[in-house]
């Protein structure tokens, strides 16, 4: 539903924090039970982006595995080699996120007008800003704390094959992991799985959103996991600033932050 505001007299939705036409806040916001899709597109957003794009990546690579036994037989060595390739993984990953970035989209579809009203209003852009700063001011005192320990960590394996794969594919992974990854998921663990938790309660959707986000950057796989562990403020650090500005300023504010931080990482990587 949409209300007049007080102030300008324009109508606008009434889930909005703020008017978008003349930034003055939303007295009614507070008294507003819950955001604007129902709960069962906010489940199917969180499924679709934690498990689909599992889901769509295997089944991509399920052409590759069959080829590469053709041509490597029994050699597991080389047919991983091969399946982890920079150009079959740039590949896999780059239609897996077309695919699951073109699901969210639509089962969102209901509610992207008033994700979209939040990128009229210049408060989330400030707030992405003060939160990029915050992130890697601790990214930078953490790393002195390691340091002083004797300690270091060094890029995590999911950040290690991001790299790889940036270094050939420069512009693509700019759009991909870049741009529609992040959208992905903000999608998926903030407008999915926090404002679905945040019907309950908000402190628990805080936390879930931050734990499940962090862990899916951990390889629990790693021959290092004592790596792995030394990332994990890392991750539960933006996880944290993305699900807050979120939660305070909308969408624009969360996924402005998300795609500069993953823009930043990949121009560095290239660089």
């Amino acid at each position: 539903m949409n209300k007049k505001c007080p102030y300008c007299e324009k109508e606008y939705p009434e889930v909005s924090r703020y008017c978008p036409y003349c930034g003055s806040p939303n007295p009614a916001y507070k008294q507003i039970k819950g955001p604007s899709l129902q709960i069962a597109r906010q489940i199917l957003l969180f499924v679709i982006g934690f498990i689909g794009f599992q889901i769509v990546g295997t089944l991509l690579e399920v052409p590759f595995y069959f080829k590469a036994i053709s041509d490597f037989g029994s050699d597991k060595k080389a047919i991983v080699e091969y399946l982890t390739s920079a150009p079959i993984s740039m590949f896999i990953n780059s239609f897996s996120y077309c695919i699951i970035f073109t699901v969210l989209t639509f089962v969102a579809k209901p509610g992207l007008r008033n994700l979209f009203q939040s990128f009229k209003d210049r408060k989330p852009y400030i707030a992405a800003l003060i939160a990029m700063a915050c992130i890697y001011g601790f990214n930078i005192a953490y790393n002195i704390f390691l340091n002083s320990l004797g300690v270091s960590a060094s890029a995590n394996n999911n950040q290690s094959t991001l790299d790889s794969i940036v270094k050939d594919y420069q512009l693509i992974s700019l759009i991909v992991f870049g741009i529609m990854g992040p959208i992905c998921e903000e999608l998926t663990y903030r407008v999915g799985l926090f404002d679905c938790v945040k019907r309950k309660n908000r402190y628990l959707a805080y936390a879930v959103t931050i734990i499940v986000f962090t862990l899916i950057h951990f390889d629990f796989a790693s021959t290092n996991m004592v790596n792995e562990l030394l990332n994990i403020p890392f991750y539960a650090v933006a996880a944290f600033a993305f699900t807050f500005i979120y939660d305070q300023y909308g969408f624009a504010a969360s996924v402005t932050a998300h795609i500069t931080n993953n823009l930043i990482s990949i121009i560095i990587s290239i660089i």
